[in-house]
This record gives C-alpha cells, structure tokens and sequence, in this order.
C-alpha cells in the first residue's frame, strides 16, 4: 500500500504544530540560497529526522518514515509528500539535485552495499547510498551526517564503495557546534557527484552568519577563495576535519615563518607509544597525552590528573625534549591538533592510530632548550607576582616599592617584538575577533578604480561591527589565506600621509567619537607594512555613513534594520 499524504511547506507545518527548532531555521535560509545558486530544473528534499510523522487529523504513518519537497525550476513547490521511507526511491528519479537529511544515530540491520561489501553503518550512509540511483548523470546529492565519514574505518569502506561505483565527495562543509539541540557534536553537509578525477575536495566552515550564497556559488563554479569562510580546496585523499585542516595549515605557516621548525608525525619521534591497564612505569622523556577527556598532556608522571590507563604513554627519541612538547600543548595550535583527534560524538576518545599520524612541528634542540628555559623564568615570573600581590594586601606601605618592580617588568614585557604578536594572530586566522584585509583602498587584482569605494567600505563596516559588538583587531596588508602582502600594495607613500588618510576616513564616515575606542599603528612584518587597528566594544553605537549599522557574527560583519535593529539596540545599548 502506498502510503502518502500531502501537506503544506513543512516549514509552516513545523511551525503550526510547535515544532520549529534552531536547524530548521538554518535551513530555511541555507537551503533557499543553495536553490537560488544551483536553481536545479528537477530536484528534491528529502526529511526523515522524524522517525514517525503525524499528519493532520491524527492520522499516522507506520514505520520509518519521511518527507519530501519537490523542486521544479530552481523553485520549491508548495506541497510536501510524507512517505514510508523505502518508499522514497520510488518517488525520486534522474533528479538534478538531492538534498537529504537522516535521522541520527539509527542503526538497521546489517546492509549489503556490494556483493561482497557488508557494514553495519549509520542510517544516514545507507540513505545516502540509496539516493545516488536517483541522480542524474550531472546530478549533486547534499546530504548531512558526520565527521566520522571522513576518518572512521567504515566511513572510509563507504568512500570506497562509492568510489568503486563511479562516485566521489566533493564538498565537506561544517555546520555550527551545537546546531542539533539533540547532539553536541559539528555535523556536517556533504555533496557527492560523478568522479570528476581532480582529487580535489571543497571545503567551508559555516556558521549562522555566513555568506551561504557565496559559498555555494564558489562551490558551483570550483572558485577557491583561500578563506575557510568561504570555500577552499584540500586534498580528499589526506582530509579528516577542519580542525585537523587548520592545524596543517598552522604548521605550514610555522615553517615558513621558522626555518628551523620541521614537520613530523609523532610515530616518527616516538619510541615507544604504551598503554597500561595498571600504572605505567617511569620512563625518561616521556609525555602523558589523555585518550579522554579534557585533561593536559603532561611531561612528568606524578603530574597526571587521572588514572593511569586513561592515558597513552609516549616514550620520545632525543631530538625532541618532552617538556617542550608539552608546552606545545598548551598553546592554540597544540590544543587544535589534540582536538583534531577527537573521535565519537556522545563520548569523545583519541585513537592510538590518530595519534600516531598527528601532525607536530618540531624545531631544533638548541631552540626547544631556549622555550623550556623561557618557560622556567615564565613560572618564576608568575610565582613573583603571586608573592607581591600576597605582601600588597598585609603591607600596604610597600606599594611603592612594589609597583617600582612590576613597572620594571612591564616594561620588559612591553619590548617583546609586535610583529611576533601579529604573525601569531595570523597563525591563528580570521574569527570573531580578527579581520584580515589585503588593502585599504586599491582594487590590486583588477586595478578597476570604481571599485576602490567598496574595498573602503569593507574594512570601514567591520571597525563599525566591532565598536557595536565585542570588538576585534582588523589587520590591513593580509590576505584572507593569512599572506602578508603589506599595504605597500595600496596607495603608500609614507607611513604619515597614509595614517592621516585613514584617521580622515573614519572621522567623515563613522565620526570623532570613535576615536576613544579605536587604536591604529603602522607595524613592520616580515618586511612589510601593516596597519593594525584595535577596536574597543563601544559604550554607545556607531553607524557607517550615519545610516548602516552592522554587528560582528563569526568571522563577518552583518548589517542589522528594522526589527532585529531595534532589538539589537535596545539589548546592547540599553540606556541609549
């Protein structure tokens, strides 16, 4: 018995019956820019995250099931059909596009893919598997799942099962931590095409105020944008997760920066990797790196934090001092690549075989002795403080004193080198907080002068959207993929006349107010100029142009009206 029902755009359904929930709204907006990009002549959507669906007048549908919108024409149809969900394929054939959304974590029974090819895998893999019949030969499957499809040793047997069959993933976006009220892991969206033979994967990190149009349309038209934000290329055979992408791309640049840092996977400086179902045995340098958890690797075995067969014991060769691995860990790039290697979505645990391949620049000994040094007079330094705050608060009348030796101190901390700090914050990428621009004026790929209007107004509307949110640093003279080019690329004769032609554009365009909460400085990096400009949230709102208003979302500044304007202010700026 064919068992469907009809109903109004599942949207309003949703929202009819109480139901619309935070994915859904992303969506919304997700999927009209992805038809509005591909505009597909014959496509579908197909839902099952509802394992039963109830329809209008209490009626139901047995067993698993889903539903589908139509898209005719690069526009959805009105109606949407519920159906038993091994009914689907029936429905769906030589469509264009695919987008297909599974329930997570159900398990069926053991499937057979191939003749000789039986996994027990996630609903979402076999959904996907049953889809492909339903594309045409140009056609593109967009479905959601997770990250384990790319690094698990089942995601792996269905990459090469659909690779066997003429298949290949070709794009990898990560969707926003905690998108899933139901999950607290980063699901992501997958689009899977005909073997285009380039090994090229695309790959983006989406977050609720992304440009979704743009990075469709990079998608679409294979641009690489050199930015994560809006879409750049790895290679599909290498790839696991973003994370792991950016701590790659981390080590590069350390590389490059340092010569003496060389790349290496930790099995090439490690000789031994123990685990132990007791205690270990002391070892002579050796790190303790957790497989759960969030505790830190540790260099000394009396400073492990929790039992003893919760970690892996890494016994080190002598090019490489254990104590300057874990200071590694403790900075930005080491905490990215331990959670790079973050396996499960309920329970997070670390893999011996992850451990192994994990990437780690390591430098020469002279300079990792140098950082253990460094880090030993750090700890002298903050054990001195401790002791003067301590003598401050039962002796008053050493203030003085005591000031005179923290003035000597800051000073000192004062001299460490600018462009150091920059090139971390490069390291690091654009965020919330960071904005990267090539220039501040000059159109330098098409040198189009009508243009250079817009390019002002890029960096303009970012120092706005950090005043009226929780400010930010923006960096002019970098790329969006972290090249320093320099503002010598702009309109520079010297460092005075180009700093009045800023101080000129932000006094007529947001106005000599900002000035209290904005700090700006030319900085020599790598031999070339930078202008960093430093902006404080702001106790009052500022608008570019007296009239656009924009807020600072992660990495983008977004252009508040009307309602969500009103609200915004009325939130953020309360007294005003």
């Amino acid at each position: 018995m064919d068992q469907t029902k009809t109903s109004p755009n599942w949207q309003i359904f949703d929202k009819l019956r109480g139901k619309m929930e935070v994915h859904q709204y992303f969506f919304k907006v997700f999927l009209d820019s992805m038809i509005k990009i591909l505009s597909p002549k014959k496509g579908a959507i197909v839902d099952s995250t509802n394992y039963k669906i109830v329809i209008p007048k209490n009626e139901k549908i047995d067993g698993l099931s889903a539903r589908i919108q139509f898209i005719e024409n690069g526009s959805l149809t009105q109606d949407v059909m519920q159906i038993l969900l091994e009914q689907v394929s029936s429905k769906i054939n030589n469509h264009d596009m695919i987008i297909r959304f599974s329930p997570w974590g159900l398990r069926r029974p053991r499937y057979e893919l191939k003749k000789k090819d039986s996994l027990a895998v996630p609903t979402e893999y076999l959904e996907i598997w049953d889809s492909l019949a339903s594309l045409s030969d140009n056609g593109v499957l967009f479905a959601d799942t997770t990250q384990s499809i790319m690094y698990s040793s089942n995601g792996k047997k269905f990459q090469d099962i659909l690779n066997k069959k003429g298949y290949v993933i070709t794009a990898y976006l990560e969707l926003p931590l905690g998108l899933y009220s139901q999950t607290s892991f980063s699901p992501i969206f997958i689009a899977i095409t005909k073997a285009d033979n380039n090994n090229k994967l695309f790959i983006a990190e989406i977050n609720l105020g992304s440009d979704f149009e743009k990075i469709i349309s990079n998608y679409s038209t294979k641009q690489d944008s050199g930015s994560l934000f809006e879409g750049t290329y790895a290679e599909v055979d290498t790839f696991t997760s973003i994370t792991n992408y950016k701590v790659a791309q981390q080590i590069y640049n350390l590389q490059t920066e340092y010569k003496s840092y060389k790349q290496y996977e930790l099995k090439d400086i490690a000789l031994e990797i123990n685990l132990t179902r007791d205690v270990f045995e002391e070892k002579e340098n050796t790190i303790y790196i957790p497989k759960i958890g969030k505790s830190e690797p540790v260099s000394r075995i009396q400073d492990v934090k929790i039992k003893h067969q919760n970690y892996f014991q890494v016994v080190l060769d002598k090019k490489v001092m254990s104590r300057y691995l874990e200071i590694f860990f403790e900075s930005k790039i080491g905490l990215l690549a331990l959670e790079s290697l973050v396996r499960g979505e309920v329970i997070g645990h670390r893999k011996k075989t992850d451990l192994e391949v994990m990437k780690l620049p390591i430098p020469e000994l002279t300079i990792q002795e140098l950082i253990v040094t460094t880090s030993k007079k750090i700890e002298m330094l903050k054990t001195s403080i401790a002791t003067f705050e301590s003598e401050l608060s039962v002796n008053p009348n050493s203030a003085t004193a005591i000031q005179g030796e923290l003035n000597n101190v800051l000073g000192s901390l004062g001299k460490l080198s600018k462009e150091d700090e920059i090139l971390a914050m490069v390291r690091s990428g654009e965020s919330k907080m960071l904005e990267f621009k090539q220039t501040f004026t000059k159109d330098v790929n098409m040198n189009i002068k009508q243009r250079e209007k817009e390019i002002r107004r890029a960096s303009l509307k970012n120092i706005v959207a950090f005043l009226n949110s929780d400010g930010g640093t923006l960096l002019i003279g970098v790329k969006d993929n972290g090249a320093i080019t320099g503002i010598e690329d702009d309109y520079y004769k010297n460092d005075d006349k180009y700093l009045l032609n800023f101080k000129n554009q932000i006094k007529d365009r947001i106005g000599e107010d900002s000035y209290l909460f904005l700090n700006w400085e030319i900085i020599t990096v790598k031999n070339k100029k930078i202008l960093r400009v430093d902006c404080q949230s702001a106790s009052t709102p500022f608008y570019l142009d007296e009239t656009e208003f924009y807020v600072r979302t992660n990495p983008s500044a977004d252009k508040l009206e009307g309602k969500k304007l009103f609200n915004y202010l009325k939130e953020r700026f309360p007294s005003k």
